[in-house]
């Protein structure tokens, strides 16, 4: 799966309201009756990640380095036709501090 913080485009210190915030606003972008598969995919990220107990739990057990392709597909899906936009450019600059070098 893609990074839950990628994909609502949060930095990982981000509060509850900011998460929240966040994932409204993906919902919004992504009505689940335009492109299904990305709302379970914003809906998923949001459960995993939206309280600090979640948080905590997704850092302790599930969190992983995402690979080079999950970040370039997830780029891809977001953008629009044309250049990437900053925020998905500094999510992937981001994201890409967890390669292994």
């Amino acid at each position: 799966m893609i990074d839950p913080y990628t994909l609502l485009s949060i930095e990982r210190d981000a509060d509850d309201e900011t998460i929240k915030h966040a994932y409204l606003d993906q919902i919004r972008r992504y009505p689940a009756d335009r492109d299904a598969q990305r709302f379970d995919q914003i809906r998923t990220a949001f459960e995993r990640i939206r309280s600090r107990r979640d948080r905590l739990s997704y850092r302790l057990f599930e969190s992983e380095p995402p690979t080079p392709q999950s970040l370039l597909t997830h780029l891809a899906a977001c953008a629009k036709p044309g250049r990437p936009t900053k925020e998905q450019f500094q999510a992937l600059l981001r994201m890409s501090r967890y390669e292994i070098k």
